[in-house]
């Protein structure tokens, strides 16, 4: 392009009015000007103009001069010019050519790097993949092969389980076979899981191996065995069924009625066992534990081992209105109550019904009954204390006890039922408020659905009841005069009837 602009700007200058337009010869001094600049553009390198296809530029500039010098010799300063710029112009182009060619090394240059590199990569991670394959050969030729990916255990004890008659159902599961159908539909939502290398545990398989353990508390070594699951895997089992029961049927089961049926539970305690004006009974159990690791002096109760406290309100029919586990064994029965939702709502007002009657010209509220440990209170009533007490004193100790039993039979329903309660609990303690929440459901399950209870499941259960019953002291709470007021009419209402 500077080439042709130099050409383009020396015609138009060097033409003039006069400039003719014909050709003629040169002269001997344009000649020789003519050889030189030749002579410079070979110096040069004609092979750069010509790669860079300006060769016909050049031509027609070494035309031009001839024609202009052969025409006004006197132009030879001009013709110069003209010739210093092609020069520049030439010497430009090798510039820029040289640059072209340098870039172009370059990359060459660079690709057999990169190749070079690439290929030395390549080599190294072939040598890598191959040391692999040497190490995990020579690791397979010298390790032990596994014999087996999981042991052989037997898969038939649902199919045989399902061959049970009634009898032999009740007796393995503590349940009838309508109820066990009613806890699998319930809780299925909550333990199904789906199979993934290995087919999953079946609901109905794993509300199995719960109840088992519950009713039983067999190890879970020989529950693993006999249901053909790992004794870890019997244990999750285990674990998950009780959480599932307490989140899916905890408020449905265990809960303080109000209304139309607070008060059926007031008339069943008159009509049942002879107590006006009597809501529920209360009292406290024990569940004996191993020894804990933190603390273990706090769980060792005045029976001489250790144990958690159960407190339970139960209504007529041994049903459990509201359970509270979890306390020391050592801690006394009044302590428990003070710290517990029972307290809160018998001191606001909400335990129990509204309903007041006229007994004696005084006014006896609805209340629930306790033993000695409890302190006396216008919404708990105890027995009378101490010796030396008159004929009606006695006889409202008696018909308190009477109509209190139902806590005790309810406690005796429940370790009858689900064993696992009679026998120090094998596992954390963390766990143990779960389990046993989970058999107080179960207990009310049975009851609600008049799933019959086996008498001679008391046997043992009767046997070791003196050990398990709280027997925390006499409460030494000073009691309030309404309270005594409520007792006292109590007392003189038993006197008549």
């Amino acid at each position: 392009n500077i080439v042709h602009i130099c050409i383009n700007h020396s015609q138009n200058w060097l033409r003039g009015p006069h400039s003719p337009h014909s050709h003629g010869h040169c002269k001997s001094g344009v000649k020789l000007v003519s050889n030189q600049f030749h002579t410079q553009i070979d110096t040069l390198g004609v092979c750069y103009v010509h790669k860079a296809h300006s060769a016909l530029w050049v031509h027609d500039v070494i035309v031009v001069i001839d024609d202009i010098l052969a025409i006004q010799p006197s132009k030879m300063a001009t013709v110069e010019m003209v010739m210093m710029f092609l020069y520049i112009g030439l010497l430009w182009l090798r510039q820029q050519q040289r640059k072209r060619s340098i870039r172009a090394r370059r990359r060459i240059i660079g690709m057999r790097r990169r190749i070079a590199a690439f290929r030395v990569n390549q080599e190294r991670d072939m040598m890598n993949f191959l040391a692999v394959i040497a190490t995990n050969q020579m690791t397979l030729s010298t390790m032990q092969h596994r014999s087996l990916w999981m042991r052989r255990r037997s898969s038939e004890f649902m199919e045989i389980a399902n061959q049970w008659d009634d009898l032999q159902w009740k007796k393995n599961f503590r349940v009838s076979k309508p109820t066990f159908v009613y806890l699998c539909n319930e809780l299925r939502t909550s333990l199904q899981r789906s199979d993934t290398v290995r087919a999953s545990v079946s609901v109905e398989k794993r509300v199995a191996i719960a109840l088992w353990r519950l009713g039983t508390n067999i190890e879970y070594r020989s529950l693993s065995n006999l249901v053909g699951v790992g004794a870890s895997t019997a244990c999750i089992i285990v674990h998950e069924v009780c959480d599932a029961i307490v989140r899916t049927l905890l408020k449905k089961y265990i809960y303080i009625p109000v209304g139309n049926e607070a008060i059926e539970i007031v008339e069943g305690f008159k009509e049942k066992w002879g107590f006006p004006q009597c809501f529920g009974a209360i009292d406290g159990s024990h569940i004996p534990i191993l020894p804990p690791e933190n603390n273990p002096r706090d769980y060792y109760n005045r029976k001489g081992f250790h144990s958690v406290v159960l407190q339970a309100l139960v209504d007529h029919e041994y049903r459990f209105m509201n359970v509270y586990v979890g306390w020391p064994g050592s801690v006394h029965d009044a302590r428990i109550l003070s710290n517990s939702t029972v307290f809160d709502r018998g001191q606001a007002g909400t335990l129990v019904p509204n309903s007041v009657k006229v007994i004696g010209g005084v006014p006896v509220p609805v209340v629930i009954l306790g033993d000695p440990a409890y302190p006396l209170l216008p919404w708990l009533v105890k027995t009378y204390p101490g010796i030396g007490l008159s004929d009606k004193q006695k006889k409202f100790n008696q018909r308190h006890c009477r109509a209190r039993v139902v806590v005790e039979c309810a406690f005796g329903r429940l370790k009858g039922r689900w064993r696992s309660l009679l026998k120090r609990y094998d596992s954390k303690v963390e766990f143990l408020s779960t389990h046993v929440t989970a058999c107080c459901i179960l207990h009310n399950v049975c009851e609600v659905h008049k799933d019959t209870f086996n008498e001679h499941w008391l046997d043992d259960t009767v046997q070791q009841s003196s050990n398990f019953t709280s027997a925390s002291s006499s409460s030494t709470l000073p009691s309030s005069a309404t309270a005594i007021g409520i007792r006292n009419a109590l007392c003189e209402y038993f006197e008549s009837h």
